[in-house]
């Protein structure tokens, strides 16, 4: 009998991602995220993917000699498989012999009597099973730098990132895009403040990632030929002083430096597109921070192009003017000096129509005009006109469009309009000659969009139109035909749809918005403060306004928490004041009691 074969084969692994999505602090549960093809049958076999934790011993000097720092460089040391596992079969191997060698020197009764009476000598089923041998990692560990931990981790068992239970947005990526059952948080536990390289080795293939761990934070901004730092604790805020930075491009150090007492530091130098600033606290901890920066283009000639409509049909004449300015800083301007402008004319195909050039004069500017082509494609045509090296563009529609045989013009009985009073108004057609449309009829729909009043300020709401009435309207021997809209209980948008036909074969088809304000109140709501802290009580009082009488004082109290919609209220008795405790990082809108 001969022992099994082992089927060993060496792990050619494949190719996976390895990426750090965020800092840590030394109180959170550090991790890297890791994609990789899940169901390979190599990688159950191999057990997982090698994680090795490295502590950068010194982190600034590390990340100065690191060019791109979303691609750390770190020269890998592959070795050998070793010998372990050929020791491992060639043992198993030479006791399996042997065992079967002295089985032919005994025959099968002697044995029989022999395990009888000592059953230890039986041959154990161990020896019939193969050599289970182990895939050593294929990278031994890093001079330079500590080695942390070394650890398989199981991808092929782990659970994938999904997103969050509780959160659900429609038209999001979470919504059409499948799981990836091999994207997966490989946790790294909580680490002390520093700077971790974290290698993560599949068979030949090998990934690094860097993983910055500090209590502390670094907010930056940067100006044309600055950039300031300002280090503080990330759970307080309170600011860290003598924090050593460094700001760099990633081919070397712009500046440098340490922060002061309040956490700042200013580093002269003129700001690249893209730089990195980076440091290291006083307790060891190390932060890094991006940092993108395009000047601006208030300094550029800019070249303005209006043409006369912004629709045309095909065969129109275009006429065309352009202006220009020429911007010294952020609020001077100065006329474009004259110069000539080449115009080219482009159809939505992406073919050259014209090209010409003009004279464009510094007090007057310059214009143009060309004939659109009879058989012009619909669609949007492009201006494409230079002076000098700048280009510049402009666009304009044409489309075979027939305008409306008659108008409908809203006029409401009021400029502005206040709740709790109905909307009413007059619905005008009328032809092109001035002529009144009669009999015509209008079918009007009315929507409802709750508004949001803070400060005397309108602001959307954020919560969809509501459909209040839908009427048919038919207009008199004037062209005219009125109407009324329930009144709105708090500000509101009101938008009205209107489809009219006269008996033609075309509709028209019209949409109007009015807004309906706050009515006046004659009491004010009003609170010590504009901010307060978390868990601290806040005082809203109301007080009476021009010639408010008892009988309309204020009986309830109601309060929204902006965030979450959460709605408080109760009642007011005689006298009392509102007295609210305030919620942690809350704004509140203050309702005017009625």
């Amino acid at each position: 009998m001969a022992a099994a074969h082992s089927n060993y084969r060496p792990l050619s692994g494949e190719e996976f991602f390895l990426l750090a999505e965020s800092s840590y602090g030394s109180d959170e549960q550090a991790s890297v995220r890791l994609e990789i093809q899940r169901d390979s049958s190599e990688l159950e076999e191999y057990g997982g993917v090698d994680i090795a934790i490295y502590r950068v011993p010194e982190p600034i000097a590390f990340l100065r000699a690191q060019s791109n720092l979303h691609r750390v460089k770190v020269p890998a040391r592959p070795q050998p498989e070793g010998m372990a596992n050929m020791l491992q079969l060639s043992w198993d191997k030479i006791w399996a012999n042997t065992r079967f060698a002295w089985k032919r020197l005994f025959s099968p009764a002697a044995r029989r009597a022999t395990t009888a009476a000592a059953p230890e000598l039986k041959t154990p089923n161990a020896m019939l099973t193969p050599t289970r041998l182990r895939h050593p990692p294929a990278y031994a560990p890093l001079p330079g730098l500590t080695l942390s931990d070394r650890f398989r981790y199981p991808v092929h068992r782990a659970k994938p990132i999904v997103p969050p239970a509780d959160v659900k947005l429609a038209g999001s990526s979470s919504e059409f895009l499948p799981n990836n059952e091999g994207n997966v948080r490989v946790p790294l536990g909580r680490r002390v403040p520093g700077l971790y390289l974290v290698e993560a080795s599949v068979g030949k293939h090998r990934a690094v990632t860097l993983v910055f761990v500090s209590d502390s934070v670094a907010v930056t901004k940067n100006a044309a030929t600055e950039m300031l730092v300002w280090t503080a604790r990330r759970k307080d805020g309170v600011p860290v002083a003598d924090a050593d930075i460094v700001w760099s491009d990633g081919v070397g150090v712009l500046k440098s430096g340490r922060t002061a007492a309040d956490g700042v530091v200013r580093l002269p130098a003129a700001s690249p597109e893209t730089s990195y600033v980076y440091g290291q606290d006083p307790a060891g901890g190390v932060f890094i921070s991006e940092n993108f920066y395009h000047d601006s283009e208030i300094y550029n000639a800019k070249i303005y192009a209006v043409t006369d409509r912004p629709l045309y049909r095909p065969g129109d004449l275009v006429q065309v003017k352009f202006l220009g300015r020429e911007f010294r800083s952020a609020r001077r301007s100065e006329p474009v000096a004259s110069s000539d402008i080449s115009v080219t004319v482009v159809d939505p195909a992406g073919t050259e129509v014209l090209t010409r050039k003009l004279r464009y004069d510094s007090a007057k500017g310059g214009e143009t005009e060309f004939q659109l082509p009879a058989a012009a494609q619909a669609g949007g045509w492009e201006l494409v006109f230079a002076r000098g090296e700048d280009s510049y563009g402009a666009a304009f529609r044409v489309a075979d469009y027939v305008k409306p045989h008659f108008e409908i013009d809203v006029v409401a009985d009021k400029s502005e309009f206040k709740t709790r009073e109905a909307v009413t108004g007059r619905i005008r057609l009328s032809y092109p000659d001035g002529k009144p449309v009669v009999g015509a009829l209008v079918r009007l729909t009315a929507r409802a969009q709750p508004l949001t009043m803070v400060e005397g300020e309108l602001r959307y709401g954020g919560q969809f139109p509501v459909a209040i009435k839908a009427d048919e309207l038919k207009t008199g021997s004037d062209g005219v035909a009125a109407f009324s809209l329930p009144p709105a209980d708090d500000p509101a948008r009101y938008i009205l749809s209107l489809l009219a036909q006269d008996g033609a074969a075309y509709r028209v088809r019209v949409t109007k918005e009015i807004l309906v304000e706050r009515g006046a109140t004659l009491w004010q709501l009003a609170a010590p403060a504009y901010f307060s802290r978390p868990g601290e009580s806040v005082d809203f009082r109301y007080t009476p306004q021009g010639n408010a009488s008892p009988a309309s004082r204020p009986t309830r109290w109601e309060i929204l928490r902006l965030e979450d919609r959460q709605r408080r209220d109760g009642a007011l008795a005689e006298g009392d004041s509102a007295r609210l405790a305030s919620l942690p990082r809350a704004r509140f809108l203050h309702r005017q009691p009625a």
